[in-house]
């Protein structure tokens, strides 16, 4: 029984990977702070976005997989949700990041419908209760079986009003837009239950077109000259032009480490000249030119952590938490979207309910052995 129990504390793997991956990344940034100029204020005020990521999206990640399990009641994640959506539509902000955040929040509505359909739906119309192997498939709160079916219909209707939120929010961008029709196509994938994908493929689906988007933002970045349709201020724009040029520039001059954090809007001209246009508009980009390929590296291991783990769990969960995160990995190959903790809080959510596993009820104790003759 110890031994049994030892066994059953330890993290998965895909939860391990998770917590190595922001480790380093976390320490990698502060060690990269210690060599900055400046009084510790200033130092925190260009380099908080890289130190909150990884808390954020561990943090989010959690908050996900013990929601999903039952662990805590449904009301944990909409009290976090909650203050979350109420930040976003009430105080002015990016609107890429807040169309990004209605993405994720459309991904995690499709999950809490995708789980409480699932499961325990002979129990609901009168036959015999079947106890699930996921208490949060049905309804998503601790519940160890499906009781009525008027439960059964609040849940969805919390997570049908959670998606149309996030798609009113998705709407904010074109970016947002095509994201938001990668994760619905992927919700309707998984509602279909016939695409026969197994979680392995999923994952490299997912890291190809992350890899692919990167590598073409790298290419884009080099490329002397753009279309005339990439450079107009609906398209790209020339402006992300110069910003990436700039920034490849940078990472040139500096492969290893990096300018460190904030050296970016002190090297770029056109950022210098525009505070709206502080960043590269390209996290790879962003993260190269001020950490170097030690934290392109670092940074590749977080979105492949983020991957792994939610695709830990059926191939319907699987499908839509990796479309989730890896629609927001390419989005911010575009644009800067991961300094918002916002966002990577909401997109840890997501990946940590898709990647919850079951939860395993120990063994009662044997009763006593009976004595002869009685």
């Amino acid at each position: 029984m110890k031994e049994h129990a030892e066994k059953s504390s330890r993290l998965p793997p895909a939860e391990t990977f998770v917590l190595i991956a922001a480790a380093a990344w976390t320490v990698y940034v502060a060690l990269t702070c210690l060599r900055l100029e400046g009084g510790a204020a200033e130092v925190l005020a260009t380099s908080w976005p890289y130190l909150a990521f990884a808390p954020m999206l561990v943090a989010g990640a959690v908050l996900g997989h013990v929601a999903k399990r039952g662990v805590l009641p449904l009301v944990v994640s909409l009290l976090v949700v909650a203050p979350a959506l109420a930040l976003l539509l009430g105080v002015p902000s990016y609107v890429n990041a807040l169309a990004a955040a209605g993405v994720q929040l459309v991904a995690l509505g499709a999950l809490i419908l995708e789980g409480s359909a699932g499961a325990g739906v002979r129990g609901l119309r009168g036959a015999p209760m079947v106890r699930t192997r996921d208490p949060g498939d049905v309804a998503l709160g601790g519940w160890d079986r499906a009781q009525n079916a008027w439960r059964r219909q609040v849940v969805q209707v919390i997570g049908a009003c959670i998606a149309v939120l996030g798609a009113v929010l998705a709407t904010n961008a074109k970016a947002g837009l095509a994201t938001l029709a990668v994760v619905l196509l992927a919700a309707a994938l998984a509602a279909w239950g016939r695409l026969h994908l197994s979680r392995r493929t999923i994952v490299g689906l997912g890291l190809g077109v992350v890899g692919l988007a990167a590598l073409l933002v790298v290419v884009l970045g080099v490329v002397g000259r753009w279309p005339s349709w990439m450079t107009g201020p609906q398209s790209l724009s020339s402006a992300r032009h110069a910003l990436w040029r700039d920034a490849l520039t940078l990472f040139a001059q500096h492969p290893v480490l990096g300018g460190g954090p904030g050296a970016f809007s002190e090297w770029s001209g056109i950022a210098e000249y525009n505070p709206l246009l502080y960043a590269a508009h390209s996290s790879v980009l962003q993260v190269a030119s001020e950490l170097g390929a030690v934290g392109v590296i670092l940074f590749a291991a977080m979105l492949a952590a983020g991957t792994v783990l939610a695709a830990q769990r059926g191939r319907g969960r699987a499908l839509i938490g990796v479309a989730a995160w890896s629609a927001l990995a390419v989005h911010s190959m575009i644009d800067h979207l991961y300094e918002f903790p916002m966002v990577v809080l909401l997109a840890g959510i997501v990946i940590g309910w898709a990647g919850a596993r079951p939860v395993r009820r120990a063994a009662s104790p044997p009763g006593p052995e009976p004595r002869p003759g009685r």
